[in-house]
C-alpha cells in the first residue's frame, strides 16, 4: 500500500462545494482508481484505498505503524482516535511513525492536515478561489481539480542553488508542498502552516550518558524493524547495492525478511565505479541472487526527464541508467518495490570536520575521551591531531547553527539575487544549548529530505530510501556525534551495529565507489546536445544562467577536468524538465 494517490478538496465554506463534488464524483470513472473516502460539507476526500478512519470526517491515508513495535496499524480504539483528533495530530507523531496524511477537523469548524515526519507519501497543496486542494500528484490535481501548471522561475532557481533542500515551494506556480512533520490548518479560507515535529527533539539531553555499545545495539534492532515494517507487505524486493556501507545495511535488513530478495548492482567502465567484488561479496554472504548492469552513456536521452509530471525537476539524467536497470529487473524477478540504501551517509552522521570533538569539550568528561575523539577524526580527515583540537577549540566561539553552502556557480545575478533565502529551512535553526555537530549531523539529514519528498506516486514499482524514516532518524541523532567515528571510521555506530551481519570488508570499508566517470562520459557524447539546451533553452532566455561562461566550459578543448561539466548536466536536467511541462 505504499503510497496511495488521493484528491482532497475543503471549501472555503461548507456547503459551496456542489461543483466540485459532482467534478469528484465523475472522476471515480477516469481510471485513477480512486473511491470516495469522505463525502462532507467541509471535505471531500477520495483515495485509492481506505486510509485508516477515526471517526466522522477524520481519516489518515497512507501506512502507519506503531512506535514501539512497529507493527502496522489497521484501526485504533475510540479513546487513542479522540486523542488524536483532540491535539491536533501530535499525538500521531508522538506514538506512531509512516508515511501518511492526516486530515482532522476541529471544534471551530476548521481542518488540520498532517504530514508525517520524513514521510514518502507527497501531500501537495494548491489554494484556488473555490477552495483548498491537497493531492498525491499534480495530474490529479490537472486532470480533476483543474489546476493549470505554469513555472515559477524563482522556485527554479532556489531549486538551482539548493537542489537537496526542501522547501514548501516548489517549482511549479501556485503549488506548494507540505513538509513531512509540518501541520497546516485551513480555516474559513485561510490556511497556515506550523511545524511540529523536527529532529531536535530527539537529541539526548544528557549525551555523557549514551553508551555507544547500547546505542548500536537500539539502532541495529531499529533499522530492522522499520525495514520489515516497510516491505512486509510484498513477496518479492529489489535491492539497489553498490557494495556501500548504507545498502549493505539495508540489504542486509531485506534479506532477513525475505528469502526471495534479489540485488542489482550498476557498473562503470572506469574501475572506480566498479564495484561488483564487493556487491557479490556482500550477496554471497547474504543469500542473495545478484545482477550486475553496465552503465551505458548512448542509453541516456538528455532530452528526457524523468521527473517529468513532478512538481521539481527532481531526477537526475545519469540515474536513467540505474531506473532502466531496476525496472527491468524487477519485471523479470516479479519485484513488487525497489529498495537502496540513499541517505546513509547524512543519517549515518558523515561529518566531515572538528564538530563532533567541539561537542566532546562542550559535554565534559575525561581528557582521554576527547583526545581518542580528536585522533580518530585525525585519521579519518588526514589532519593533524592538532589541528583537529584547534579547529574544534574555534567552534565553541561561533553560533552551534550549521550552514549549507549552496551552488551558485554559473547562474546569472537576476538568478542569485531571487534564490538569495533558499537556504533557510527550520531545521537549520538550532535551539538554545545546542551543540555544532548535532547542528552539522541534523543540517546533513535536512538535505536527505529531498529523498523522501516529492517521490513519483504514480510508480508501478515503487522506489523506496527505508534509511530516512523517523524512528531511525531519532535513533540516531539520539547518538552523541562523537560517538559515529572510531579508529579513523566514520557511521562507526551503524558500523558496529551490523558488525555481525556483513562481511568486515564491508562492514569497516574505508574507500568508496564514484559514478563521476561516467557523468563525464554523457557529458562527452553529447557536448552538442547540452551547447543546444543551454544556448536555446528556456534558462537562458528567463535569464536564469550565464550563458557566456557556459560556453567557455563547452568550448574547452581536451579532457574534461573541474567541476563545470557536473554543473551543466545539472542544468541540462532542469532544461529538460522544464520542456516536459510547458510542451503540456
Amino acid at each position: 500500500m505504499i503510497r496511495p494517490r488521493y484528491l482532497a478538496f475543503l471549501p472555503c465554506e461548507p456547503g459551496a462545494d456542489a461543483d466540485w463534488k459532482d467534478r469528484l464524483d465523475a472522476s471515480i470513472a477516469t481510471g485513477f482508481g480512486l473511491m470516495t473516502i469522505v463525502d462532507h460539507p467541509g471535505l471531500h476526500l477520495m483515495a485509492a484505498s481506505p486510509g485508516l478512519g477515526l471517526g466522522g470526517e477524520n481519516i489518515v491515508v497512507g501506512e502507519v505503524f506503531r512506535r514501539d513495535d512497529c507493527a502496522p496499524v489497521r484501526s485504533l480504539e475510540l479513546a487513542e482516535n479522540r486523542a488524536i483528533i483532540a491535539t491536533g495530530g501530535t499525538r500521531l507523531v508522538d506514538e506512531y511513525w509512516g508515511a501518511y496524511l492526516a486530515i482532522l477537523s476541529d471544534e471551530d469548524g476548521g481542518f488540520t492536515v498532517l504530514r508525517a515526519p520524513l514521510g514518502d507519501l507527497p501531500v501537495y497543496v494548491w489554494q484556488s478561489q473555490h477552495g483548498l486542494v491537497i493531492a498525491s500528484d499534480v495530474e490529479l490535481l490537472v486532470r480533476i481539480a483543474g489546476y493549470r501548471p505554469s513555472i515559477d522561475w524563482v522556485g527554479v532557481a532556489e531549486h538551482l542553488v539548493a537542489p537537496d533542500l526542501r522547501r514548501p515551494r516548489t517549482c511549479l506556480a501556485g503549488l506548494y508542498e507540505l513538509s513531512g512533520g509540518s501541520r497546516g490548518r485551513w480555516h474559513r479560507g485561510a490556511w497556515t502552516v506550523d511545524d511540529i515535529w523536527s529532529p531536535w527533539g530527539a537529541v539526548a539531553a544528557e549525551p555523557l550518558r549514551v553508551d555507544s555499545r547500547d546505542a548500536a545495539e537500539l539502532l541495529a534492532s531499529t533499522i530492522q524493524s522499520a525495514v520489515t515494517a516497510r516491505f512486509a507487505q510484498f513477496d518479492r524486493v529489489l535491492g539497489l547495492v553498490s557494495g556501500g556501507l548504507d545498502s549493505s545495511i539495508v540489504a542486509a535488513c531485506v534479506a532477513d525478511m525475505n528469502q526471495t530478495a534479489s540485488a542489482l548492482t550498476m557498473v562503470t567502465r572506469d574501475r572506480g565505479g566498479d564495484e561488483r567484488h564487493y556487491a557479490e561479496a556482500l550477496t554471497s554472504h547474504l543469500g542473495m541472487s545478484l545482477r550486475s548492469v553496465l552503465r551505458e552513456p548512448v542509453e541516456i536521452d538528455l532530452f528526457k526527464s524523468a521527473a517529468a509530471g513532478l512538481p521539481r525537476p527532481s531526477a537526475r539524467s545519469f540515474a536513467q541508467a540505474t531506473q532502466t536497470a531496476a525496472h527491468v529487473a524487477a519485471r523479470e524477478t516479479g519485484a513488487q518495490a525497489i529498495v537502496h540504501g540513499g541517505g546513509g551517509d547524512n543519517v549515518f552522521c558523515s561529518v566531515q570536520s572538528a564538530a563532533p570533538l567541539t561537542d566532546r569539550l562542550l559535554a565534559g568528561g575525561d581528557l582521554y575521551g576527547s583526545w581518542k575523539v580528536a585522533g580518530d577524526i585525525a585519521m579519518l580527515t588526514q589532519a593533524s591531531v592538532g589541528r583537529v583540537f584547534w579547529q574544534a577549540m574555534r567552534r565553541l566561539r561561533r553560533d552551534p547553527a550549521y550552514r549549507i553552502a549552496g551552488d551558485r556557480s554559473l547562474l546569472s545575478p537576476s538568478a542569485i539575487a531571487a534564490a538569495s533565502p533558499t537556504l533557510d529551512h527550520p531545521w537549520l535553526r538550532p535551539p538554545p544549548g545546542a551543540m555544532p555537530g548535532s547542528a552539522a549531523h541534523i543540517g546533513l539529514i535536512a538535505a536527505a529530505q529531498s529523498l523522501v519528498e516529492s517521490p513519483d506516486s504514480r510508480a508501478a514499482v515503487p522506489s523506496v530510501a527505508p534509511l530516512i524514516a523517523q524512528p531511525i532518524v531519532e535513533a540516531c541523532v539520539a547518538i552523541p556525534s562523537w560517538h559515529w567515528f572510531d579508529r579513523g571510521h566514520n557511521r562507526a555506530v551503524a558500523r558496529h551495529a551490523f558488525d555481525d551481519r556483513l562481511p568486515k570488508s564491508i562492514a569497516w570499508r574505508r574507500s568508496k565507489g564514484a559514478m563521476d566517470s561516467f557523468v563525464i562520459e554523457i557529458f562527452e557524447r553529447n557536448r552538442d546536445v547540452i551547447a543546444k539546451l543551454l544556448g536555446h533553452g528556456l534558462l537562458a532566455a528567463h535569464g536564469i544562467i550565464d550563458g557566456n561562461a557556459i560556453a567557455a566550459i563547452l568550448d574547452e578543448k581536451g579532457p574534461t577536468r573541474g567541476h563545470g561539466y557536473a554543473r551543466l548536466m545539472h542544468f541540462a536536467d532542469v532544461e529538460a524538465w522544464l520542456r516536459s511541462w510547458t510542451s503540456v
